[in-house]
């Protein structure tokens, strides 16, 4: 057990290697130099670009023009006969313009206009308006629709169901039942 010395740093348990004691695997320089290195490497060659390829729709097209209509026709007119056509430049598809959503809208909820004007917003005028809540979205799960509201045959079914309550007269205890009133009106 090493114990410590107040003021100094606790010894270390393990020997330590000296100083010019290197970690890992030395790697000894090879003859090559940096030049040689960079001037053999492999480059890939790039293919040439296609300027025209089959269109297929249109080989099709001018195969049913002809009065070609099983495949195999098809397939042999295509083979003998194939229509070329120029390679689009740029992209195979056309590229996609990014989805701003709907004017007015945040992440799918539409704002209310505000009947308060801007001036008076940014002077803090007070607002003469009702006061309002916010809208609470506290009982909303995200990716959950809400549960439909209930129609009318089904707020039916439902009273259906449920026991039918009878209407008694007042709760009295039985030695208040037959007392007779004090007060004669008349």
């Amino acid at each position: 057990m090493v114990k410590p010395v107040v003021g100094q740093c606790r010894a270390t348990t393990y020997n330590i290697p000296a100083q010019d004691f290197t970690y890992g695997v030395k790697s000894d320089k090879s003859g090559e130099s940096a030049g040689q290195v960079v001037s053999s490497w492999n480059v890939s060659k790039q293919s040439k670009a296609q300027t025209t390829m089959q269109s297929f729709p249109a080989t099709n097209r001018e195969a049913l023009s002809k009065g070609l209509l099983t495949a195999k026709e098809q397939r042999v007119y295509a083979k003998e006969n194939p229509v070329m056509k120029a390679k689009p430049t740029g992209s195979s598809s056309p590229k996609k313009k990014p989805f701003f959503g709907k004017q007015g809208q945040t992440y799918g909820i539409s704002s209310e206009k505000n009947p308060t004007g801007m001036m008076n917003l940014v002077m803090s005028a007070p607002d003469d308006g009702p006061e309002r809540d916010y809208p609470v979205y506290s009982q909303a799960t995200k990716g959950k629709l809400p549960l439909p509201r209930p129609t009318k045959s089904s707020k039916l079914a439902a009273m259906a169901v449920m026991p039918k309550e009878e209407k008694g007269g007042e709760f009295k205890m039985k030695k208040f039942m037959n007392v007779k009133a004090k007060v004669v009106m008349g």
